[in-house]
């Protein structure tokens, strides 16, 4: 535990006058939005328990043969690539206009892209514990 970035955020005015349980609740919970990679086996795996995989490897239409060759060509969609992120977004788009997956397919594969931190982890702090957040009000 680094307890003088752990200090240097217990600093900020959002953490006066919260508790050290307060306060470590506060920097556990996960409400910090990221971006993760998705690896096309599992958006294939997904497709294939849903029974869409095959369908669109057998379609003709052209967001099929796309998804398709996107798939087999990215081993994963890096969400944190903000073109990666723009193409497959218009990929599933296309495949919703053509019926190929819905909305909510479509919604589930975006999703595997999204994940929430703590604000610990962002700081590599890991879990802070209330002895920890004491600790570190001393320095």
């Amino acid at each position: 535990m680094d307890y003088l970035i752990l200090a240097d955020e217990l600093a900020l005015p959002e953490y006066s006058g919260m508790t050290d349980l307060e306060a470590s609740a506060s920097i556990n919970t996960e409400d910090i939005a990221i971006k993760l990679s998705i690896p096309s086996q599992e958006i294939q795996k997904y497709l294939a328990l849903v029974d869409k995989l095959i369908p669109m490897e057998e379609s003709v239409l052209a967001s099929a043969v796309e998804a398709v060759r996107l798939m087999d060509l990215f081993s994963e969609f890096d969400m944190t690539d903000p073109a990666v992120e723009i193409k497959l977004t218009e990929m599933l788009a296309a495949l919703v206009v053509d019926s190929l997956i819905d909305s909510d397919d479509e919604i589930a594969i975006l999703a595997m892209g999204d994940d929430l931190i703590s604000t610990g982890v962002e700081l590599g702090l890991g879990n802070v514990q209330e002895a920890d957040v004491a600790f570190a009000r001393t320095l």
